[in-house]
């Protein structure tokens, strides 16, 4: 990736804010400056940012688990290194091989917007941790630091439960949560499943809904088990 351009290119952004993570100001200045990206770097973050925050919400999580492992690959980098890992580790580490199924580029152009960046996880001392605001089901919603690291684990547990499973198995999980007792054990029932936001459940349900709606068939199977209780 050397000489690629961080503003269009998503794993040239991706290892540099990788890098720049939990060090101290100077020498994110110094690297910046070096990079020649002093003036820009704000930009490119917060544009980059964005796109991670859309993916996140219209549960594309390609890039999202991608900045992941490259952010947990300079972890692990710093964790070995000897001696002063500030010194050490200016270097980027080298990444894990990308995802070729999303766009890896960034419009030219596409930065500029103020919008902070979004946090996620181990890995919530991964992302940026900024809080940012994002459109989902309709409405304005906030993920800030205090549920960073629940983020993308939420959503891609909500992925898995609208693609990986059959509709029985939907069916079950409904019933589950009509036999509730209180709205803390439904409640319990989401997290069990790793869906611990509200905005992931409803997103779920939506899917769900739809699909039923369209396959009658698909509706009686469903119909028939929940009916078993």
């Amino acid at each position: 990736m050397a000489g690629a351009d961080p503003a269009t290119d998503f794993e040239a952004w991706a290892s540099l804010a990788a890098r720049l993570r939990e060090r101290p100001s100077s020498e994110r200045a110094r690297l910046l400056h070096e990079l020649g990206l002093t003036p820009t770097w704000d930009g490119i973050h917060e544009a980059w940012s964005r796109a991670l925050n859309d993916d996140i919400v219209n549960r594309r999580m390609e890039r999202p688990n991608r900045y992941l492992e490259i952010c947990a690959a300079e972890q692990r980098a710093r964790a070995s290194a000897p001696g002063d890992f500030r010194e050490a580790l200016m270097p980027a580490a080298s990444p894990p091989v990308p995802v070729p199924a999303q766009s890896q580029t960034l419009p030219i152009g596409a930065f500029g917007a103020a919008l902070p960046a979004p946090a996620a996880d181990f890995r919530a001392s991964l992302l940026p941790r900024t809080a940012i605001s994002a459109p989902v089901a309709g409405q304005e919603q906030t993920l800030t630091n205090l549920d960073a690291g629940g983020i993308l684990a939420s959503a891609n547990a909500a992925t898995g439960l609208v693609e990986g499973w059959p509709v029985e198995r939907w069916a079950e999980h409904c019933a589950a949560l009509a036999r509730a007792a209180s709205w803390k054990e439904a409640e319990a029932r989401w997290v069990e499943l790793g869906v611990e936001n509200p905005a992931d459940r409803a997103w779920v349900e939506s899917k769900w809904a739809a699909r039923l709606a369209a396959a009658p068939q698909l509706y009686e199977r469903f119909r028939v088990v929940v009916s078993r209780g």
